[in-house]
C-alpha cells in the first residue's frame, strides 16, 4: 500500500514537472523561435529552421529537435482589418528521461502547432501548440497533453529582421494575450482563460558574435530576451544571425514556470536573405614568360550587397593551389596554359564563378651558322609586353673567307625575323677576329 501510494505520489509531482517543463518549451522557446521588430522583405513559403532542444527540470531531461516551416500565406484580422500573414506550423519530438525518488523515469512527447505572422513585418499575431506526453515510471504508463490557443494585441514585435541594429539597441512591446490554456491527465481536462497583459524586451548587447553550430559558424547579434507576465521575467539570451534569417541559438536563463532553464540550437535552415548572386570577373587572360610574377584582378566582379571572399583556384605541379583576394600575386615556374577559376561570395552566401587563362611561355634557344661555324643565340623576352627583345651572341669564330660571309649574313637575318627580333645595338664584327 505505501509503494502504490508513494507512486501515485511520484506520479503526481511528474507530472507538475514534466507539464512545467512543457510549458517552459512551448511558452517560452517555441514563439521565440519564431522570433528571429522589423520587416524582413526575403521570407518566403519553403523558409525552414531547425533546432535541437535541452530542457532540464529537477532531474529530469527533455531532448529533441523542433521544427518550424513558412507553410502558406492565409489571412489574419488585426483590429478588424485582414490582413496577410505566413502560416508558421512547428513540429517536434522530444525523449524524457531521469531518475524520480530513485525510480527511472523514460518517456516521449509529441510537439505540433502553428503560430501566424504578419507577411509585412512578421509580428506574432496567433499562436497555438499541443504537447502530447507518455510517460513511463516503474510498470505504470500515463499520457498526458496540453496546449494553448492564444492571440496577441497589438501583434507582438520579437523579431529582428534585415535591421542593423548597434549595440545597445531596445526595441520594447506591450501586448495583451487574450486566449486559453488547458492539460488533460489521469482522465481529468482543464481549462483557463487567459487574459493577460505583458511585456517583451529585447535589448542588442553585442554584435559580430561568432556562435558555432551544427548548421555551420554565424556572425551573431546577441539579444537579451526579457519576458514580463503575470509578474513573472523570463530571460534568455539569443543570438541572430541575418545570413540564417532567425536565432541560432537561444539559452534561456529563468523562464517564468519553475526557474527552468533550456537551450535550443541550430541544425538545419533553408533561407536566402539575398536572391541576387553576385557577378565573378576573373579579369582577361595573360601571356607571361617562367618567372614572371602574375597579378590577379578580380576587381570588376560585382554584387548588390557586397563581395566578402574571392578564391582563386588552379592545378600546378599535379596539386590545386589556392589564392584569396581580389588581386593575389602568383609566379609560374614551368611552361604551360593554366585555366585559372575564381569563385566570390556575397554574405549570404551566394557565389558566380569565372575562369581566364594563363599561358606562361618557356625562354626560347636558337641555334644558327656562320660559315660552317656554330653561333647560339638566346631570347630574353622578360620585358616581352613591352616589345624589347635583346640577343646576345657568344662564339669562338676562325678566319673565313669574306665570300662565306654574305652568305652567313643571310642566315642571320632569316633568324632574326624568325624570331621577331630586333637588331641588336652592336652586330657582330665582318671581320671575324683572329
Amino acid at each position: 500500500m505505501t509503494r502504490r501510494f508513494c507512486k501515485w505520489r511520484g506520479w503526481l509531482r511528474i507530472r507538475t514537472a514534466i507539464l512545467a517543463l512543457c510549458c517552459s518549451l512551448i511558452f517560452s522557446s517555441v514563439p521565440s523561435c519564431g522570433s528571429a521588430g522589423s520587416s524582413d522583405a526575403n521570407l518566403e513559403v519553403g523558409n525552414f529552421w531547425e533546432y535541437s532542444f535541452n530542457v532540464p527540470i529537477d532531474t529530469l531531461m527533455m531532448s529533441g529537435n523542433l521544427r518550424m516551416e513558412i507553410d502558406g500565406v492565409d489571412d489574419v484580422l488585426v483590429s478588424g482589418t485582414p490582413q496577410d500573414a505566413f502560416v508558421v506550423r512547428f513540429t517536434g519530438t522530444g525523449a524524457i528521461t531521469g531518475i524520480y525518488f530513485s525510480e527511472e523515469v523514460t518517456g516521449v512527447a509529441t510537439i505540433h502547432g502553428l503560430d501566424m505572422r504578419l507577411c509585412s513585418n512578421f509580428d506574432l499575431v496567433w499562436s497555438t501548440a499541443e504537447i502530447d506526453i507518455n510517460v513511463t515510471l516503474l510498470d505504470s504508463s500515463v499520457s498526458m497533453d496540453m496546449g494553448y490557443d492564444l492571440r496577441y494585441f497589438p501583434p507582438l514585435d520579437d523579431y529582428l529582421g534585415d535591421d542593423n541594429p548597434s549595440p545597445d539597441t531596445y526595441v520594447t512591446t506591450d501586448t495583451h494575450a487574450t486566449g486559453e490554456t488547458w492539460q488533460q491527465a489521469f482522465g481529468s481536462e482543464s481549462y483557463e482563460e487567459v487574459d493577460d497583459y505583458y511585456e517583451l524586451t529585447m535589448n542588442v548587447l553585442e554584435v559580430d558574435q561568432l556562435i558555432s553550430t551544427p548548421a555551420g559558424i554565424f556572425t551573431c547579434y546577441k539579444v537579451r530576451m526579457a519576458e514580463t507576465r503575470m509578474d513573472k521575467v523570463s530571460v534568455s539570451y539569443n543570438y541572430y544571425s541575418v545570413r540564417a534569417g532567425n536565432y541560432v541559438k537561444m539559452d534561456a536563463q529563468s523562464a517564468y514556470l519553475g526557474g527552468l532553464l533550456g537551450v535550443l540550437t541550430l541544425v538545419s535552415y533553408s533561407y536566402n536573405p539575398d536572391g541576387t548572386p553576385p557577378e565573378a570577373d576573373a579579369g582577361t587572360d595573360i601571356t607571361v614568360d617562367v618567372g614572371d610574377l602574375v597579378e590577379f584582378d578580380g576587381s570588376g566582379s560585382t554584387d548588390n550587397i557586397g563581395i566578402v571572399n574571392y578564391t582563386w583556384e588552379f592545378t600546378e605541379g599535379g596539386s590545386v593551389k589556392r589564392l584569396y583576394g581580389p588581386d593575389p600575386e602568383h609566379t609560374f615556374n614551368a611552361k604551360g596554359e593554366y585555366l585559372v577559376n575564381l569563385t566570390v561570395y556575397d554574405k549570404c552566401g551566394n557565389s558566380d564563378s569565372d575562369t581566364m587563362t594563363v599561358t606562361v611561355r618557356d625562354l626560347g634557344i636558337l641555334n644558327y651558322f656562320i660559315g660552317d661555324e656554330n653561333w647560339v643565340g638566346m631570347i630574353i623576352i622578360g620585358a616581352a609586353a613591352a616589345g624589347i627583345a635583346a640577343l646576345a651572341v657568344s662564339s669562338a669564330m676562325k678566319r673565313r673567307r669574306r665570300k662565306a660571309l654574305s652568305e652567313s649574313v643571310k642566315r642571320i637575318r632569316a633568324a632574326r625575323l624568325m624570331a621577331n627580333w630586333k637588331p641588336p645595338k652592336s652586330p657582330p664584327p665582318l671581320d671575324p677576329p683572329e
